[in-house]
């Protein structure tokens, strides 16, 4: 079983140096749909049936503009979306970090870290169960987290960039990713 991963191209709110997490829904930049065609333009080497998107725009976007040179059916998956950050949202990056790994907590008005994680893991499951071909999901870097820890996918990718084509395959050992270059 393989499939592919992007993140979504480049939002209004990266641009800013902030998180939206998946309370607030903003566009792709002039960048993020420039990087959406380029990843569309490496896509199309790629042997994949069809595409799994977050209900919000800027992944919607982008997976549209990278199924220009496929034209595979597209499917919404609501729970691909972005992690409920409540009242966290708009805070940046250095922010979250600490919040979430130095001091161990949770989005204040917001969906638990576990509760984010178990969502990824039931959308990502109800994929695996119904397809047989290669996929491409396009989300979020919360979203890649997420599925990456609760399906323990081996890994050496930091950051997760904007547009970037990831290559997730099972193998007998285990789950595997890689950037594609």
């Amino acid at each position: 079983m393989e499939f592919y991963f992007v993140r979504h191209g480049e939002s209004e709110a990266n641009k800013n140096g902030v998180i939206a997490g998946g309370g607030v829904d903003v566009p792709l930049t002039d960048l993020g749909r420039q990087q959406a065609a380029e990843a569309a333009q490496k896509a199309h080497a790629l042997n994949f049936h069809s595409i799994y998107h977050s209900p919000m725009i800027r992944a919607h976007d982008t997976a549209t503009l990278i199924n220009q040179t496929q034209q595979v059916p597209m499917n919404l998956k609501h729970d691909l979306k972005e992690w409920d950050l409540g009242d966290w949202q708009g805070i940046t990056q250095t922010e979250l970090t600490d919040r979430i790994l130095i001091q161990g907590l949770d989005p204040v008005n917001g969906e638990t870290h576990d509760a984010h994680h178990q969502r990824v893991e039931q959308a990502i499951q109800s994929i695996l169960n119904t397809e047989d071909k290669p996929f491409m999901i396009v989300a979020h870097g919360g979203t890649f987290v997420a599925m990456t820890k609760r399906f323990n996918i081996e890994h050496d990718i930091k950051l997760v960039k904007n547009c970037t084509i990831i290559h997730c395959e099972r193998r007998v050992d285990g789950w595997y990713a890689r950037e594609l270059e």
